[in-house]
């Protein structure tokens, strides 16, 4: 018999010291492994995304009992994590691999300021996101490489369960990508906005990616 497994994927919500509010995507700052904190704002989109995950549930189904409950180990997605695991009461693991893509020399700065300080990197990323990194940082397909294990390891022992994972932009784009066997240059294309969740169902061979960035 086939087991019909089911994943969300939750970003983690907005941090603190982010231009988040802003309708200025320039603005936004790359966090990747700094450790940064949910601000409240971030506390209450998370909160908001557990009602969301609620009323998938009564929308598409299945009576909603989430077996287990991953993030990745920095701070935002550990924090949102425990927001999901009090709601659902169900303990979190973390996983190391779930780490945002490390941007090495353009942590911490905004789009505006790499387009200012790197503007030939910026270029090269543009026109190649699956191979190239900034300077001390990870491509898409090294993150990919230390992801995707990690997440085919969870299906694998959890399968038909309900499962869900608190990580980061790139690290959903990367599972979604992979799940819908898209090319990682399209990665982009894929929106994933603070506290958004993704409904990915795998049922034997048969894989429905239900909704994307449902906020």
């Amino acid at each position: 018999m086939q087991l019909h497994t089911v994943v969300y994927l939750i970003r983690h919500g907005a941090t603190e010291g982010d231009d988040s509010s802003s309708s200025n995507r320039q603005m936004r700052r790359f966090r990747g492994h700094k450790d940064v904190l949910l601000s409240e704002k971030g506390k209450g989109q998370i909160e908001a995304a557990v009602k969301n995950i609620e009323q998938t549930v009564v929308d598409y189904g299945p009576p909603l009992s989430i077996n287990k409950l991953y993030s990745s180990d920095l701070s935002r997605a550990v924090m949102s994590a425990s927001i999901i695991s009090r709601h659902f009461r169900i303990e979190s693991a973390q996983v190391a691999a779930f780490r945002e893509r490390n941007f090495g020399s353009w942590e911490g700065l905004s789009l505006e300021e790499i387009q200012n300080l790197y503007t030939e990197d910026l270029k090269n990323w543009k026109q190649d996101p699956s191979n190239f990194a900034p300077t001390g940082g990870e491509s898409t397909a090294e993150v990919a490489k230390r992801v995707l294990p990690a997440f085919d390891g969870i299906l694998a022992e959890n399968a038909g369960k309900v499962i869900a994972i608190a990580a980061h932009g790139n690290v959903n784009r990367i599972i979604i990508c992979h799940t819908l066997g898209i090319d990682f240059k399209h990665m982009f294309r894929i929106e994933q906005d603070y506290a958004c969740i993704n409904r990915l169902e795998f049922n034997g061979n048969k894989t429905i990616v239900r909704f994307i960035n449902y906020c």
